[in-house]
């Protein structure tokens, strides 16, 4: 993953127990990188120790953990500048991740090696259904927390569900949208 990932997790630590948490979680997992660079790339199993040792060290359940994240990754990155990008993508939540593979495409441009995961939304007679598909296993819940963190951004609220033995090949998840921004 890029380093961008890594200083999104950095930022998730220290605003939860400051920077000595997030130096603590480097040595208890054996990152030898204290500072990532956003433009570089690292082994994902870097991003998965530390995440995974973050959950350790706080008894959490990782799919909790990533799910955090996933909402706080969506407010990290519009302090980077990112906010206009995810604005241009569109002005309420289900149009956003309808392009999201489109904003991917526009993000690959600066991160030329960057393996984005793909997004298909499709209606659905109880709520939009989301297909993600990812060569990264394990990240559901850190989506279904992108999805809020979304939401959040538009100032609307969601009910976010894996959809079981949604699909062979990827994950489905329902997203219905409780209440639209005003």
């Amino acid at each position: 993953m890029y380093g961008m990932v890594n200083r999104g997790l950095r930022a998730y630590v220290e605003t939860r127990g400051g920077p000595e948490e997030w130096e603590q979680l480097c040595q208890a997992t054996g990152s030898p990188v204290r500072n990532f660079v956003s433009l570089e790339r690292y082994d994902d199993g870097a991003t998965y120790a530390l995440v995974g040792g973050y959950a350790e060290r706080h008894g959490a359940p990782l799919a909790e953990v990533l799910r955090d994240f996933g909402q706080f990754w969506v407010s990290w990155v519009r302090t980077q500048g990112y906010e206009s990008l995810l604005r241009l993508a569109g002005n309420d939540t289900l149009t956003l991740l309808r392009n999201l593979d489109g904003l991917h495409a526009r993000i690959q441009l600066g991160y030329p090696e960057l393996r984005s995961p793909s997004f298909h939304l499709e209606d659905g007679p109880d709520g939009a259904l989301l297909h993600y598909r990812s060569q990264r296993a394990g990240l559901a819940p850190f989506v279904e927390g992108l999805v809020a963190g979304v939401a959040e951004l538009f100032a609307e609220q969601v009910e976010v569900s894996l959809v079981p033995d949604g699909a062979p090949d990827h994950e489905v998840f329902r997203v219905r949208v409780l209440k639209e921004a005003a």
